[in-house]
């Protein structure tokens, strides 16, 4: 039998549409795929933006203008959607630290390390600020994917500063007190960074992680001797104040008088 569009002979026993089902299988599979990461998107935006645990997948489905019958076809529940969101953060959030530079030195390590948590944070902040929104009804899954990459980055994070404070250039301070501090302050940068500020993102980024490595330095003789000068003053005008508001509080009149 010929095709009515090329001229060609049909195979024998070949089902008429059996050469196009694979294209159209992988349209199809495409199309999904796109679709699944447009709810993830969406979601992230309606969950990051609220503090109820009522929220669900009927205001996903509302903000993105479909029923949240259609949204079905895509996520069977909220827990799936979670989980899901929470996956794809956590894979990207993992090349951060398995990504970083090596052979340098811890201070070196340390900045470039900060400086990528940073712009990651700021990059998916909404994301970011969702982990804390919905922390409480995560399912159990999606809380374990997070507690496993939180035990890998702040072991790695720890490992990096004790081998500063070893090799004499960070001062002695608790690598696990450090390394928490550290991740508080990079997470916060999803909440206060304005993209219409007077810093890029590139640079606020880099401004924090030098300010990380210097805080931890150890200091020199001279910065030694400096700083305790400072702390010397700082406490002889607390001092003075002290000896003044004592004075003060003597010399107030009563209402009697």
């Amino acid at each position: 039998m010929r095709s009515a569009v090329t001229g060609s002979a049909d195979p024998v026993g070949a089902a008429p549409d059996e050469s196009v089902e694979p294209r159209d299988l992988s349209r199809s599979t495409a199309r999904t795929e796109l679709m699944r990461a447009e709810v993830r998107r969406v979601a992230v935006e309606v969950f990051a933006n609220s503090v109820s645990d009522t929220i669900g997948l009927q205001d996903v489905a509302d903000r993105m203008g479909i029923s949240r019958t259609a949204l079905y076809r895509y996520f069977p529940n909220r827990d799936a959607l979670f989980s899901e969101i929470i996956a794809e953060h956590s894979e990207r959030a993992a090349k951060i630290i398995s990504e970083g530079i090596q052979d340098v030195s811890p201070e070196v390590r340390l900045h470039d390390l900060v400086r990528r948590l940073a712009k990651f944070a700021i990059e998916y902040s909404q994301t970011t600020r969702m982990l804390d929104t919905i922390w409480l009804v995560l399912p159990d899954n999606a809380r374990e994917i997070v507690r496993d990459l939180n035990r890998s980055f702040f072991a790695s994070l720890r490992a990096m500063i004790a081998a500063g404070i070893d090799a004499g250039g960070f001062r002695d301070i608790d690598p696990g007190v450090a390394a928490q501090s550290i991740a508080s302050m990079t997470r916060s940068a999803a909440t206060w960074f304005d993209e219409h500020g007077r810093l890029s993102a590139e640079e606020v980024a880099d401004q924090m992680a030098t300010m990380t490595v210097a805080g931890l330095l150890a200091p020199s003789a001279a910065t030694s001797a400096a700083l305790g000068e400072a702390q010397q003053a700082a406490i002889a005008v607390r001092a003075e104040l002290d000896r003044l508001e004592r004075i003060l509080g003597q010399s107030t009149p009563t209402d009697g008088e």
